[in-house]
């Protein structure tokens, strides 16, 4: 289309000169050039089109294409000036024709390039939403991932029990966080060390026939009780559930539960121990009336003996211890029947202050001056309802053990009696209700007892006295 529109104006332009000129041959050379030309340019386009589409195109293709047109073979008429003006002529249209080709050509490219452009940002946007979806979904698998840890982990470190992993070789590849709240370690002073390093000594060889057992088993699982090693260098009695799972690759050792039992088993020396006294005290009752059957004549018959014997008889001395031990005796059977809960004594309303006072006055004049007795009593504590004579024994017996704990070094004897008001949190008993108390707390500077001392002290008849110094009813009693 442009080179027709070219073609008319250079047409219109030579038919102009032709007019001025007069030759109407130049007209018709000028016409068949243009056919010729024309039919030669768009040959050549289609083949470069074929040929070198998207490649830059010499302007000399078109011009070299002119060739074909001899000038030198123009009419004689034909000046030198309208030939000059016909190849000018031809020479626009030539370079005209050829910035159409580029642009063609180009436009074509353009289009071509518009289109691959297209189709690859369409085909970046659907990768793009297609990956935007897939990190979406990642995303959620890993906060899902995450918050599964994170509940898992919060799982085991509040659950009552702590869980391990110990490889065959015994040495520890896992503990659980809350063994820091149970047992006051921190799984990183146990993780690579020795298992059996927080065994009790005396149960390392028990445990080990039990775990090697276990070994000899897939899947195998057993229960063990012993005592584990806290960071304090106490012990508490634990419960261990173990099983193989050394063929597991997640765990590849033996899965370890400990659950702690020391409640339990302090539930149950309370129990054996109330039993063991209940037992005791059941003999003892017996025994207490049986011989208070013996002696009730012996403190008669020495009774009436010292009233009829003369002051100066020689017998009066023996009659005396006669009689003395066997109120002794009785005080003793006294005390057993207390101890044996079938002698409940004389409950009222009292002050403890005055009896206390009493208790102290009497110890005062019997123990050594080394001894420095300091009482602290207020006044405002109110009455309990209680046996006098039992709190009387209670101070007594107290005070005498103290005693006899600074006996050779002498010290401190403190007597205190508070009131106080117990709590909920605070009741170490379930026969304890909340409300107004009053304490009364004993103390002294002796050496004090070790821990197995201290699970004998409320045995009946056990005493760490020297023969002749105490009956080992005194604490038991109170």
């Amino acid at each position: 289309m442009h080179s027709l529109h070219l073609e008319h104006d250079l047409f219109l332009l030579l038919l102009n000169l032709s007019q001025v000129r007069g030759e109407e041959r130049i007209k018709t050379l000028f016409i068949d050039s243009m056919n010729s030309l024309n039919e030669h340019l768009q040959l050549k386009f289609v083949e470069k089109q074929e040929e070198v589409i998207g490649e830059a195109i010499e302007i000399t293709t078109v011009q070299n294409s002119l060739g074909f047109i001899d000038m030198q073979s123009a009419p004689d008429q034909i000046d030198e000036s309208t030939k000059a003006l016909i190849r000018n002529s031809i020479k626009m249209l030539a370079l005209f024709l050829e910035k159409q080709l580029h642009d063609r050509l180009l436009s074509d490219e353009k289009l071509l390039l518009n289109d691959l452009v297209t189709k690859q940002t369409q085909s970046l946007e659907a990768s793009n939403k297609e990956m935007k979806q897939e990190i979406g979904a990642r995303k959620k698998a890993e906060k899902a991932l995450r918050d599964a840890n994170t509940r898992h982990a919060s799982m085991i470190a509040n659950i009552g029990d702590v869980i391990g992993i110990m490889g065959i070789d015994g040495i520890m590849k896992y503990k659980s966080p809350n063994i820091e709240k149970w047992f006051g370690w921190k799984p990183e002073d146990l993780i690579g060390t020795d298992g059996w390093e927080t065994v009790y000594p005396e149960d390392i060889e028990r445990l080990q026939k039990e775990f090697y057992a276990l070994l000899e088993k897939d899947d195998a699982s057993t229960k063990i009780e012993y005592r584990y090693k806290c960071k304090d260098g106490t012990y508490k009695w634990i419960e261990l559930t173990a099983t193989n799972c050394i063929n597991d690759p997640t765990i590849n050792g033996i899965l370890l539960n400990y659950h702690d039992i020391s409640e339990r088993k302090q539930a149950g020396e309370k129990l054996r121990q109330a039993q063991k006294m209940e037992s005791i005290g059941t003999l003892a009752g017996g025994i207490a009336h049986d011989f208070n059957n013996i002696l009730f004549p012996i403190v008669g018959h020495s009774e009436m003996l010292l009233l009829d014997v003369p002051e100066d008889s020689p017998f009066k001395d023996g009659l005396n211890q006669i009689y003395t031990g066997a109120l002794r005796a009785s005080e003793l059977v006294k005390q057993i029947l207390t101890f044996s809960r079938q002698d409940s004594g004389d409950v009222k309303l009292m002050k403890m202050q005055p009896i206390i006072k009493e208790a102290l006055k009497l110890i005062r004049s019997t123990i050594s001056t080394t001894i420095e007795i300091k009482q602290n009593l207020q006044s405002d504590c109110g009455a309990i309802k209680a046996d006098p004579t039992q709190i009387h024994q209670i101070v007594m017996n107290l005070a005498t053990n103290a005693y006899h704990a600074m006996e050779k070094n002498g010290g401190e004897l403190n007597v205190k009696l508070k009131k106080v008001k117990l709590e909920e949190p605070d009741l170490f008993d379930p026969g304890i209700k909340p409300g107004a108390y009053v304490c009364l707390s004993i103390s002294d500077t002796g050496n004090g007892m070790d821990s197995e001392l201290i699970t004998k002290i409320f045995d009946p008849f056990f005493t760490t006295k020297e023969t002749g110094k105490g009956t080992g009813m005194g604490l038991s009693k109170t």
